[in-house]
Protein backbone atom coordinates (compact mmCIF):
# COMPACT_ATOMS: atom_id res chain seq x y z
CA UNK A 1 0.00 0.00 0.00
CA UNK A 2 1.28 3.23 -0.73
CA UNK A 3 1.91 6.09 1.81
CA UNK A 4 -0.06 9.26 2.16
CA UNK A 5 2.52 11.66 0.60
CA UNK A 6 3.67 14.44 3.10
CA UNK A 7 5.52 17.47 2.06
CA UNK A 8 7.58 19.85 4.87
CA UNK A 9 8.35 23.19 3.64
CA UNK A 10 10.56 25.08 5.91
CA UNK A 11 13.32 22.64 7.32
CA UNK A 12 14.91 24.05 10.63
CA UNK A 13 14.90 22.37 13.67
CA UNK A 14 11.21 21.49 13.92
CA UNK A 15 10.76 20.38 9.88
CA UNK A 16 14.02 17.92 10.67
CA UNK A 17 12.05 16.57 13.47
CA UNK A 18 8.89 16.23 12.30
CA UNK A 19 11.06 14.80 8.73
CA UNK A 20 12.44 12.33 11.33
CA UNK A 21 9.71 10.99 12.89
CA UNK A 22 7.04 10.64 10.04
CA UNK A 23 9.57 9.11 7.59
CA UNK A 24 8.15 5.64 8.27
CA UNK A 25 4.37 6.63 8.34
CA UNK A 26 4.68 8.84 5.30
CA UNK A 27 6.27 9.43 1.80
CA UNK A 28 8.14 12.50 3.30
CA UNK A 29 10.00 15.41 0.65
CA UNK A 30 11.08 18.29 2.45
CA UNK A 31 12.16 21.97 0.93
CA UNK A 32 13.72 25.27 2.34
CA UNK A 33 14.98 28.33 0.74
CA UNK A 34 18.43 27.45 1.86
CA UNK A 35 20.01 24.03 0.07
CA UNK A 36 19.74 21.61 3.16
CA UNK A 37 19.99 18.52 0.79
CA UNK A 38 22.61 16.95 2.52
CA UNK A 39 20.28 17.17 5.68
CA UNK A 40 17.53 15.62 3.70
CA UNK A 41 19.62 12.84 2.82
CA UNK A 42 21.00 12.31 6.53
CA UNK A 43 17.64 12.49 7.38
CA UNK A 44 15.88 10.08 5.26
CA UNK A 45 13.68 11.56 3.55
CA UNK A 46 13.46 13.24 0.08
CA UNK A 47 14.81 16.81 -1.10
CA UNK A 48 12.14 18.35 -3.44
CA UNK A 49 11.69 21.70 -5.01
CA UNK A 50 9.04 23.78 -3.84
CA UNK A 51 6.60 22.50 -6.47
CA UNK A 52 7.13 18.85 -5.42
CA UNK A 53 6.99 19.51 -2.01
CA UNK A 54 3.79 21.70 -2.25
CA UNK A 55 2.05 19.28 -4.62
CA UNK A 56 1.87 16.41 -1.75
CA UNK A 57 -1.32 15.09 -0.38
CA UNK A 58 -0.54 16.63 3.43
CA UNK A 59 1.85 20.09 3.49
CA UNK A 60 3.16 21.44 6.74
CA UNK A 61 4.79 24.58 6.89
CA UNK A 62 8.00 24.68 9.58
CA UNK A 63 8.22 28.00 9.24
CA UNK A 64 8.52 31.09 11.81
CA UNK A 65 5.22 32.66 12.04
CA UNK A 66 6.82 36.16 10.74
CA UNK A 67 7.46 34.58 7.34
CA UNK A 68 4.22 32.61 7.30
CA UNK A 69 2.81 35.10 5.19
CA UNK A 70 5.15 35.10 2.50
CA UNK A 71 5.50 31.50 2.71
CA UNK A 72 1.66 31.11 1.60
CA UNK A 73 2.25 33.02 -1.30
CA UNK A 74 4.45 31.01 -2.69
CA UNK A 75 2.88 27.48 -1.87
CA UNK A 76 -1.10 28.58 -1.88
CA UNK A 77 -0.63 28.33 -6.01
CA UNK A 78 1.08 25.04 -5.75
CA UNK A 79 -1.76 23.12 -3.97
CA UNK A 80 -3.79 20.33 -5.30
CA UNK A 81 -7.39 19.60 -5.05
CA UNK A 82 -8.30 18.01 -1.57
CA UNK A 83 -4.97 18.31 0.11
CA UNK A 84 -4.66 19.14 3.17
CA UNK A 85 -2.72 22.61 4.81
CA UNK A 86 -1.49 22.33 8.06
CA UNK A 87 1.13 24.44 10.41
CA UNK A 88 3.14 24.11 13.27
CA UNK A 89 3.78 27.95 15.09
CA UNK A 90 3.25 28.51 18.52
CA UNK A 91 -0.15 30.60 17.78
CA UNK A 92 -3.24 29.88 15.94
CA UNK A 93 -5.67 32.42 15.16
CA UNK A 94 -3.61 34.32 12.66
CA UNK A 95 -2.27 31.21 10.96
CA UNK A 96 -5.24 29.38 10.54
CA UNK A 97 -6.56 32.58 9.36
CA UNK A 98 -3.81 33.09 6.70
CA UNK A 99 -4.12 29.74 5.07
CA UNK A 100 -8.04 29.64 4.63
CA UNK A 101 -7.21 33.35 3.38
CA UNK A 102 -5.07 32.00 1.02
CA UNK A 103 -5.64 28.43 0.10
CA UNK A 104 -7.87 27.80 -2.48
CA UNK A 105 -11.32 26.67 -1.17
CA UNK A 106 -10.41 22.81 -2.18
CA UNK A 107 -7.78 22.72 0.34
CA UNK A 108 -8.46 21.36 4.26
CA UNK A 109 -6.55 23.60 6.55
CA UNK A 110 -5.54 22.61 10.09
CA UNK A 111 -3.55 24.34 12.75
CA UNK A 112 -0.99 22.30 14.66
CA UNK A 113 0.83 23.33 17.58
CA UNK A 114 3.28 20.45 19.03
CA UNK A 115 3.64 21.57 22.79
CA UNK A 116 7.21 20.54 22.70
CA UNK A 117 9.98 20.90 21.04
CA UNK A 118 13.18 19.93 19.08
CA UNK A 119 15.17 18.65 22.21
CA UNK A 120 12.02 16.87 23.87
CA UNK A 121 11.03 14.95 20.91
CA UNK A 122 14.43 14.30 19.68
CA UNK A 123 13.98 10.58 21.80
CA UNK A 124 10.70 10.06 20.66
CA UNK A 125 6.97 11.25 20.45
CA UNK A 126 5.55 9.05 23.05
CA UNK A 127 3.20 11.03 25.54
CA UNK A 128 4.24 14.18 24.15
CA UNK A 129 1.05 16.73 23.51
CA UNK A 130 -0.18 18.33 20.13
CA UNK A 131 -2.96 20.61 19.58
CA UNK A 132 -5.63 20.35 16.62
CA UNK A 133 -6.93 23.15 15.63
CA UNK A 134 -9.82 22.64 13.04
CA UNK A 135 -9.37 25.72 10.30
CA UNK A 136 -11.63 24.53 6.78
CA UNK A 137 -11.81 20.52 7.69
CA UNK A 138 -13.66 17.30 7.25
CA UNK A 139 -10.61 15.55 8.74
CA UNK A 140 -10.27 16.50 12.09
CA UNK A 141 -10.76 12.50 13.74
CA UNK A 142 -8.18 11.23 11.01
CA UNK A 143 -5.90 13.55 11.46
CA UNK A 144 -6.38 13.19 15.20
CA UNK A 145 -5.94 9.61 15.20
CA UNK A 146 -2.89 9.42 13.04
CA UNK A 147 -0.96 11.23 15.48
CA UNK A 148 -2.43 9.42 18.22
CA UNK A 149 -1.60 6.18 16.54
CA UNK A 150 2.14 8.21 16.67
CA UNK A 151 2.11 8.00 20.21
CA UNK A 152 1.43 11.34 20.92
CA UNK A 153 -1.48 12.89 23.07
CA UNK A 154 -3.97 15.18 20.74
CA UNK A 155 -5.87 17.93 22.45
CA UNK A 156 -8.48 19.73 20.62
CA UNK A 157 -8.78 22.80 20.91
CA UNK A 158 -10.32 25.97 18.44
CA UNK A 159 -7.45 28.43 17.40
CA UNK A 160 -8.87 31.34 19.91
CA UNK A 161 -8.79 28.86 22.86
CA UNK A 162 -5.44 28.07 22.22
CA UNK A 163 -4.39 31.29 21.93
CA UNK A 164 -5.69 31.93 25.20
CA UNK A 165 -4.42 29.35 26.34
CA UNK A 166 -0.95 29.88 25.40
CA UNK A 167 -0.95 33.79 26.62
CA UNK A 168 -1.49 32.01 30.05
CA UNK A 169 1.02 29.52 29.83
CA UNK A 170 3.57 29.54 27.58
CA UNK A 171 4.28 33.09 26.77
CA UNK A 172 4.00 33.92 30.49
CA UNK A 173 6.63 31.38 31.39
CA UNK A 174 8.73 32.61 28.12
CA UNK A 175 8.52 36.16 29.92
CA UNK A 176 9.34 35.74 33.19
CA UNK A 177 12.31 32.93 31.98
CA UNK A 178 13.50 36.44 29.93
CA UNK A 179 13.49 38.66 32.52
CA UNK A 180 15.60 36.41 35.09
CA UNK A 181 18.23 35.73 31.75
CA UNK A 182 18.43 39.99 31.09
CA UNK A 183 18.83 40.38 34.89
CA UNK A 184 21.00 37.17 35.37
CA UNK A 185 21.15 34.09 37.50
CA UNK A 186 24.52 34.28 39.98
CA UNK A 187 25.83 31.20 40.49
CA UNK A 188 26.06 30.45 44.10
CA UNK A 189 26.04 27.51 46.75
CA UNK A 190 23.38 28.93 49.23
CA UNK A 191 20.18 28.19 47.41
CA UNK A 192 16.70 26.63 47.52
CA UNK A 193 14.86 24.04 45.57
CA UNK A 194 13.26 26.63 44.46
CA UNK A 195 16.04 28.28 42.72
CA UNK A 196 16.76 25.07 41.13
CA UNK A 197 13.32 24.81 39.12
CA UNK A 198 13.37 28.81 38.20
CA UNK A 199 17.28 28.34 36.83
CA UNK A 200 15.68 24.81 34.70
CA UNK A 201 13.02 27.64 33.30
CA UNK A 202 15.62 30.12 32.10
CA UNK A 203 17.86 27.27 31.16
CA UNK A 204 14.67 26.22 28.73
CA UNK A 205 13.88 29.29 27.66
CA UNK A 206 17.43 30.17 26.54
CA UNK A 207 17.68 27.13 24.34
CA UNK A 208 14.88 28.91 21.95
CA UNK A 209 15.58 31.39 19.62
CA UNK A 210 14.46 34.87 20.39
CA UNK A 211 12.71 35.20 16.93
CA UNK A 212 10.56 32.27 18.51
CA UNK A 213 10.03 34.65 21.74
CA UNK A 214 9.23 37.75 19.72
CA UNK A 215 6.91 35.92 17.34
CA UNK A 216 4.62 34.08 20.26
CA UNK A 217 4.41 37.62 21.87
CA UNK A 218 3.64 39.48 19.34
CA UNK A 219 1.75 37.31 16.73
CA UNK A 220 -0.55 36.19 19.75
CA UNK A 221 -3.86 38.34 20.21
CA UNK A 222 -4.16 37.63 23.85
CA UNK A 223 -0.19 38.15 25.12
CA UNK A 224 -0.15 41.55 25.34
CA UNK A 225 -3.22 41.69 28.01
CA UNK A 226 -1.21 38.77 30.08
CA UNK A 227 2.32 40.64 30.60
CA UNK A 228 0.40 43.53 31.58
CA UNK A 229 -1.62 41.96 34.61
CA UNK A 230 1.61 39.94 35.28
CA UNK A 231 3.68 43.24 35.79
CA UNK A 232 0.62 45.02 37.46
CA UNK A 233 0.29 42.69 40.09
CA UNK A 234 4.49 42.13 40.54
CA UNK A 235 4.24 46.06 40.90
CA UNK A 236 1.48 45.68 43.91
CA UNK A 237 3.28 42.49 45.61
CA UNK A 238 6.11 44.94 45.57
CA UNK A 239 4.53 48.15 46.75
CA UNK A 240 2.98 46.59 49.02
CA UNK A 241 6.23 44.62 50.70
CA UNK A 242 7.96 48.64 50.13
CA UNK A 243 5.45 49.71 52.35
CA UNK A 244 5.52 47.25 55.13
CA UNK A 245 7.20 49.25 58.12
CA UNK A 246 10.36 47.46 59.42
CA UNK A 247 10.46 46.62 62.99
CA UNK A 248 14.44 47.44 63.74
Amino acid sequence: MNQPTLGIVGFGRFGQLAAKHLRGRMDVRVYDLRDLRKQAVSAGVQWGTLQETSSAKFVLLAVPISELRECLDGVAPLLEPGAVLMDCCSVKVLPVRWMMERAPGSVEVIGLHPLFGPLSGSGGLGGLPIVVCAGRTAQLDPIAGFFQHAGLEVRIASPEEHDRAMARTLVLAHFLGRGLLAKGMPATDLHTPSFDRLTRMVELVGDDTSQLFRDMNRYNPFASEERRSLLESLLQIHRDLESDPLDR
